[in-house]
């Protein structure tokens, strides 16, 4: 059972915190976008969805965004000029993780694809931290959540660090990493609960919320019959990590 965005004012908020106002940091998700453009009338600001987010203004923090028709883009600070991009399939499962490595002389942003690097920059400014929360499905801005994902989303997982590409495939995959330094962990696959449960030390939930209002998981739409989605079709060509095999 994942997130499944079906209302545009559907998302969870993490609230700020010292957890997610880092220097360096990575951040891993799991997505299945339904579209990235706005044929069904779906977003308030059409073309430009948005995974998760953290900024104040877009010239600050970090985010994940979609455009038409099947990009995917990370970037820090300026959404439109700090960015990496890279394609990704519809109506399948992808797992997409970012990192950010500060350093004195310009930071290095990378994307990674299903375990694989698809992009990077390096020279980078520094990440303007904000006080805003962390918000998944869209927008904080607006009661109706601008600029909304259309689809669903899996777990959620962020590191106070820029993980080694020899480490990525392994987090993908649920292996521990050595110092992983996990600051949040969201699996977002709670059934009856207001709240999305953070697993890691920092056990800073986020709330399930359509409109301004939190709302109890149950009221949101999610896989009829309980399931992750990507469990159903073990033959299917979605990438199916191992660890749900050992449930």
């Amino acid at each position: 059972m994942v997130l499944k965005v079906e209302k545009r004012s559907v998302r969870v908020e993490v609230p700020n915190g010292s957890n997610l106002l880092f220097g360096s940091f990575s951040m891993q998700v799991w997505v299945k976008p339904k579209s990235w453009s706005d044929e069904e009338g779906y977003q308030r600001e059409p073309g430009w969805p948005v995974i998760l987010c953290k900024s104040r203004s877009w010239t600050d923090g970090f985010g994940m965004y979609g455009s038409p028709p099947n990009t995917i883009h990370a970037y820090i600070n300026e959404w439109n000029k700090n960015n990496v991009s890279a394609s990704i399939d519809i109506n399948k499962w992808s797992c997409i993780l970012m990192t950010y490595h500060f350093k004195p002389e310009g930071g290095v942003l990378q994307l990674y694809v299903n375990g694989k690097l698809v992009g990077s920059r390096d020279g980078l400014p520094p990440m303007r931290k904000n006080d805003a929360p962390l918000v998944i499905g869209s927008t904080q801005w607006g009661d109706m959540g601008w600029y909304a994902f259309h689809g669903s989303i899996g777990p959620v997982t962020f590191w106070n660090r820029a993980l080694k590409e020899s480490e990525v495939g392994r987090v993908m995959d649920r292996h521990p990493v050595r110092g992983e330094d996990v600051v949040l962990s969201l699996e977002l696959n709670e059934t009856n609960s207001k709240e999305a449960i953070d697993s890691s030390a920092s056990a800073s939930n986020g709330l399930y919320m359509d409109s301004l209002t939190p709302i109890n998981r149950s009221q949101l739409p999610f896989d009829e019959d309980g399931s992750l989605p990507w469990e159903k079709n073990k033959d299917s060509t979605d990438i199916i990590p191992s660890w749900l095999n050992t449930r």
